[in-house]
């Protein structure tokens, strides 16, 4: 999450609000993901993460070699829409034995055999690590157990719609006549306060998590008091004037 916001407070020093748009939405998803791990069976949920990026790191070695099923799959569509075939392959047999050999450890047992049992059960070719354990099916259901439901409702499918070449609606206004449509100017800021506000949020809502699981009983007013309530405020009534 820190390393998003880096990139988005760069972006936004630019004017480049809306290219910032795919990290602010990933840094919605790493608020709702460290809340739900933090909210409840810190240790299952935890190893439940590190279990569904096991799997996904199993997937892309396995995605690298023509012997595998879904390499085999890339390799015939590498072949025919770029009329050659992959110039390198890669034996993926001793990292993908190393990841499954992570999975054997004590701690791991019960959750790979959860994985294996949630993928039967949803019959699904994939399936997200907060589905373990009977855990919510998609990412609203998600947000809804952690009392986030409204915030994924009002904004995250505006973002994915941006960030899925699905929208322009960021880029569209009204023109100077009846009927007539205009663009906003390159880098124009017009956005920036609402997701500089939203993305502050979320950074420092988790670091007031992090603080509290981790560190029971540190303070942190005189920090917030001296350090972020001052640009806290400026950003509140930050306003941007379109002419």
């Amino acid at each position: 999450m820190i390393e998003l916001v880096d990139g988005i407070e760069v972006l936004f020093a630019s004017s480049c609000v809306q290219a910032a748009v795919p990290l602010v939405r990933a840094t919605f998803e790493a608020s709702l993901a460290l809340k739900y791990i933090l909210a409840d069976n810190y240790t299952q949920r935890s190893l439940s993460w590190t279990c569904g990026h096991v799997h996904s790191r199993i997937s892309d070695y396995q995605r690298l070699d023509r012997s595998t099923l879904i390499g085999a799959d890339h390799a015939v569509a590498f072949e025919r829409e770029l009329n050659m075939p992959p110039t390198q392959t890669l034996d993926s047999s001793a990292a993908v034995e190393n990841l499954r050999q992570l999975l054997c450890r004590s701690e791991f047992v019960p959750i790979e055999a959860e994985y294996q049992r949630t993928m039967k059960v949803r019959r699904k070719k994939h399936i997200d690590w907060y589905e373990l354990f009977d855990g919510p099916k998609n990412r609203r259901l998600l947000a809804k157990s952690i009392g986030e439901e409204a915030q994924y409702l009002g904004f995250y499918g505006e973002w994915s719609r941006f960030s899925h070449a699905a929208s322009a609606s960021a880029y569209l206004t009204s023109g100077n006549h009846p009927k007539e449509a205009a663009f906003y100017a390159l880098r124009t800021p017009l956005h920036m306060p609402r997701l500089a506000f939203l993305t502050a949020s979320y950074l420092l809502n988790a670091t007031r998590l992090m603080t509290t699981h981790f560190r029971g009983g540190e303070d942190l007013r005189r920090w917030y008091e001296e350090d972020v309530k001052p640009r806290w405020d400026e950003l509140r009534t930050l306003r941007i004037v379109s002419k």
